[in-house]
């Protein structure tokens, strides 16, 4: 964006992204996490994988971040979190922020 000021200088003022574009695939973490016990410290950890993601995530995507996790325990979580707005599901069926 340019920005005039009253005098006879211009200044031009130009935006770079401190982080890179998101790829289209997301692979997922080099060291799974252990799995919380907690319904709610379950429900922060999948919003947690999804919002470092940088993308959409499958319902297997989000368990391959943790360990001995099933897509079956992690559908649930990321169906109630998508009913209350805090992630959203695209028409392809993936979670995204």
């Amino acid at each position: 964006m340019i920005y005039p000021y009253p005098c006879t200088r211009t200044t031009v003022i130009r935006y770079q992204p401190t982080n890179p574009a998101p790829t289209t695939s997301a692979a997922p973490v080099a060291s799974q996490q252990e799995w919380p016990k907690e319904l709610a410290q379950q429900m922060q950890a999948v919003r947690d994988a999804v919002q470092q993601a940088g993308v959409p995530l499958s319902t297997k995507q989000v368990a391959a971040f943790f360990q001995k996790t099933r897509p079956e325990k992690i559908q649930p979580l990321l169906d109630t979190l998508a009913a209350l707005a805090l992630l959203r599901q695209t028409p392809e069926g993936a979670y995204a922020m």
